[in-house]
C-alpha cells in the first residue's frame, strides 16, 4: 500500500555502505583478474596459429601494460598479478618456443646486428616489447634474467673456445667487445619500445640447457666466478 511505497521512497543507504559495496567490488575484480589473465594469455598462446592464424609474437597485443592503463583500470590490476605471469611460460624466444622467465634473457639494451645473432646462437634470448620486462620488474618484483654486458662477459669467459672462434672474425670481435665495455662506458639512452617489439623468430635458441641461464656453461651457471 501506500504506507510500503512511502517507507521505500525514505530508505537511503549511507556512505558507508555505499563505500564496503564499493570496496568489496574492488577486491573481487581484482582477484578474478589475478587468476583470470595469466589463464587467458596462457589460453592464447596455445591458440594464436592454431586458431586464428596469427604470429607467436601476437600474444603481446593482450599483455595488461601497466602504464597504458587508465587509473580507474590501474587499481583493478593488482601487482601479485605480475608475479603469476612471471613464472608462466609464456616468454618467446628467438626460435620461436615459449619458455618461463627463468630459462631465458630480455633485452636490456638494442643489440648490435652480429651481437644478436651471436647471442641467438648460444643463448635464450626473448623477443618480446621491452614494456613485459619493466611490468615484470617494477611492479611484478620478479627477478628477470637480462642480456647485460657483465652477463655477455660472463658467458664468454665460461666458454673460451667462443672466444678463440669469435677472434678470427674481426667484425663480430670488434661488436662484442664495445657491448662488453657498454657498462665501463657512459649509459646508452633507453631502447626505445618499439624496436624491442616483439620480431619474427630468428635462428637457433635451445630453452635453457647447458648454455641457458642456471645451466651449466650459462652466465649464472656452476663455471661461473
Amino acid at each position: 500500500g501506500g504506507g510500503g511505497s512511502a517507507a521505500r521512497s525514505s530508505f537511503r543507504i549511507s556512505p558507508q555502505v555505499i563505500k564496503c559495496q564499493a570496496d568489496w567490488n574492488t577486491a573481487l575484480l581484482r582477484e578474478i583478474m589475478n587468476d583470470l589473465v595469466p589463464v587467458l594469455l596462457n589460453q592464447l598462446r596455445d591458440d594464436l596459429r592454431r586458431r586464428f592464424g596469427l604470429e607467436p609474437s601476437s600474444l603481446y597485443r593482450f599483455w595488461p601494460q601497466r602504464s597504458s592503463l587508465e587509473p580507474p583500470m590501474r587499481q583493478l590490476v593488482p601487482t601479485s598479478m605480475y608475479q603469476r605471469l612471471a613464472s608462466q611460460q609464456i616468454y618467446l624466444a628467438a626460435k620461436g618456443s615459449f619458455l618461463k622467465t627463468s630459462d631465458g634473457y630480455f633485452r636490456r639494451y638494442e643489440l648490435p646486428m652480429r651481437v644478436e645473432a651471436f647471442v641467438q646462437r648460444h643463448l635464450p634470448l626473448f623477443v618480446v616489447p621491452s614494456w613485459v620486462s619493466e611490468d615484470l620488474k617494477t611492479h611484478g618484483g620478479a627477478a628477470v634474467n637480462e642480456m647485460t654486458p657483465q652477463m655477455l662477459r660472463k658467458f664468454l669467459k665460461n666458454n673460451p673456445k667462443e672466444v678463440q672462434n669469435v677472434s678470427k672474425v674481426p667484425g663480430l670481435c670488434l661488436q662484442l667487445l664495445q657491448f662488453c665495455l657498454l657498462d665501463a662506458l657512459p649509459a646508452p639512452p633507453p631502447m626505445p619500445a618499439s624496436n624491442m617489439a616483439a620480431a619474427s623468430p630468428g635462428a637457433g635458441l635451445g630453452a635453457g640447457g647447458t648454455n641457458g641461464p642456471n645451466g651449466p656453461n650459462g652466465p649464472n651457471g656452476p663455471n661461473g666466478p
